[in-house]
């Protein structure tokens, strides 16, 4: 169980190495919103990479600027000149290292330093909504296919209306023949999927392992309450049925609660009422 503080503390060295001819620095100073790495570039005003290999949640940038890029796991999850990134429990260590791009078309990688994270503050309230353990921690939570939902357990109905599967509808005694269709055969009626926060924090029922990733960021309100995106892995039967049954990764959250969680995800290019696809999984507390 990791508990939240009220703030972040993420110290790291100034110095990552000569880089020539330029030389960023990472600010010991925190600000009291969120743990920031600012690089700030000299007067050459240089191409940055920062990169995090061993966290596994996404960043954002507070500037678009394509002078510096902040990368994580080798993937690149923001740009700007001032660039920011909120590490979430789960993760209590980044190692760094920067590559500067020079005027000769050449790169200088820096060598690698770690920024270790103490406390952590300003989280999104969605997280508490889904990995909240009652007692002002995290913790970890096992999903089920609902068996006591109306409307079924899987299907489609309309982008941004439905709060459910409505059109097409597949019940919990069918869920399994639907799996094995599918080549997702151990995602039938005895499926099952953990969450929790961190790197690997999903685990499925077909051996797969993950990530994922919430925030309160909404496609319509009144409609969904935030959006999931899983990265290595997906839950229970998360793929796209008329689009040769690709993977979908990215999911809006229509309803979290201690007992339930519903998701959806749109067909490409759905609009208002489009065809969209329906998750209806039941909530456990794992021991």
């Amino acid at each position: 169980m990791i508990k939240p503080y009220s703030r972040i503390v993420a110290r790291a060295s100034t110095k990552l190495g000569r880089i020539s001819p330029a030389q960023p620095r990472i600010i010991k100073t925190i600000p009291r919103r969120i743990a920031r790495v600012d690089l700030l570039p000299s007067l050459f005003r240089k191409a940055l990479i920062l990169l995090l290999p061993q966290l596994g949640h996404h960043g954002n940038c507070s500037e678009r600027d394509d002078l510096i890029s902040l990368r994580m796991t080798k993937a690149l999850v923001g740009a700007g000149t001032a660039v920011k990134y909120q590490v979430l429990p789960g993760s209590t260590e980044a190692t760094i290292y920067v590559v500067t791009a020079n005027q000769d078309g050449t790169l200088t990688t820096s060598g690698t330093k770690s920024i270790a994270v103490n406390n952590y503050t300003d989280l999104d309230p969605i997280l508490t909504t889904l990995f909240g353990d009652g007692d002002g921690g995290f913790t970890k939570f096992k999903y089920t296919w609902n068996t006591d939902a109306a409307d079924g357990v899987w299907g489609n109905g309309g982008y941004e209306e439905s709060t459910g599967p409505s059109w097409w509808i597949v019940s919990a005694n069918d869920i399994t023949t639907q799996a094995t269709d599918k080549g997702l055969a151990k995602d039938g009626i005895d499926g099952w999927f953990t969450m929790q926060l961190g790197g690997n924090g999903v685990v499925t029922s077909r051996g797969e392992t993950g990530s994922v990733n919430v925030t309160s960021e909404k496609k319509k309100d009144g409609w969904d309450i935030g959006t999931m995106t899983f990265s290595g892995t997906i839950p229970l039967m998360g793929i796209l049925v008329n689009n040769n049954n690709q993977r979908q990764y990215v999911y809006q959250i229509l309803k979290a609660t201690d007992t339930e969680l519903r998701l959806c995800a749109p067909e490409p290019g759905a609009g208002d009422w489009g065809t969209a696809w329906f998750w209806n999984f039941k909530r456990q507390k794992t021991e």
